[in-house]
C-alpha cells in the first residue's frame, strides 16, 4: 500500500478516536482543530518510518499523544494541571454532598502530609 493510501485508512479509521483525543489537549474548539492539523501533518511525515512494530492504531494514536502533550506545553498547560484559581473566586466551604468529606478529608490528610504534623 502506498502512503497516500495508508493516510486515507488513518482519516477513514482512527481519524474520529484522534479527534477525541485532541479534547484531552485542547479545551477550545479552534485550538482542537489546531491540534487535529498538527496530528494529521505528522502521521503524514511518520508514515513511512512505520515498521508495523505495532499496529496503525498504536502508532497513529501515539503520534496523537506527543503532538498533544507539545500543543500543552506550549499553550503553558504543563501536566494537564489546572491554572490555580484567584484567591477571590475560590469557594473554601466544604462540599456538602459524601464526595466533598472524602475531599475534606483527603486535603486535611496532605495538609499534614506537607507541614509534617501527626495524624489525629
Amino acid at each position: 500500500m502506498n502512503r497516500q493510501a495508508i493516510f486515507d485508512e488513518v482519516i477513514d479509521t482512527h481519524g474520529p478516536a484522534l479527534w477525541r483525543l485532541t479534547a484531552g489537549y485542547a479545551r477550545q474548539h479552534a485550538d482542537r482543530n489546531d491540534l487535529y492539523q498538527e496530528i494529521l501533518l505528522a502521521v503524514w511525515r511518520a508514515l513511512p518510518s512505520f515498521r508495523g512494530d505495532a499496529s496503525l492504531r498504536t502508532f497513529v494514536l501515539r503520534i496523537g499523544h506527543n503532538r498533544g502533550l507539545t500543543f500543552r506545553a506550549r499553550s503553558g498547560l504543563r501536566s494537564g494541571r489546572e491554572q490555580e484559581m484567584p484567591p477571590d473566586l475560590r469557594d473554601e466551604r466544604p462540599l456538602p454532598d459524601a464526595m466533598g468529606v472524602r475531599l475534606n478529608r483527603a486535603r486535611a490528610a496532605l495538609s499534614r502530609l506537607l507541614t509534617g504534623e501527626t495524624a489525629r
